[in-house]
């Protein structure tokens, strides 16, 4: 019976023994796990802040150019004024060359009439 008990713990300590070799294995599994887990977060946070300073660096082109945009309108209303005006006085113009037009054209029957 002795002998029988002996078997029996001798059986559940070479059992224990692979069940403490799995164990080793699954904790070697899962520190190489974690470390790659590590670097994949290292990773991350490396691309996370690229990207934060490429969003900094959009926003900061986007104000330039909002603000590029504010000058040329400012420009462009004032060559619209700017062209309104000398429209404006060629038109003024081209009535004044009509009216005297108008003169030479009298002139000229006037002076054909005399002949």
């Amino acid at each position: 019976m002795e002998n029988q008990i002996l078997n029996q713990i001798l059986y559940e300590i070479k059992d224990m023994k692979t069940d403490i070799k799995e164990l080793k294995t699954d904790v070697g599994e899962l520190k190489a796990d974690v470390s790659t887990l590590k670097t994949d977060v290292r990773t991350l946070k490396t691309d996370v802040s690229e990207l934060k300073t490429d969003v900094r660096t959009l926003k900061t082109d986007v104000s330039n150019i909002k603000n590029q945009l504010d000058d040329l309108e400012v420009k462009n209303a004032n060559n619209h004024l700017e062209i309104k005006q000398q429209l404006e006085q060629l038109s003024k113009d081209v009535a004044i060359v009509e009216v005297v037009a108008g003169k030479n054209m009298t002139d000229i029957a006037f002076l054909k009439a005399v002949k």
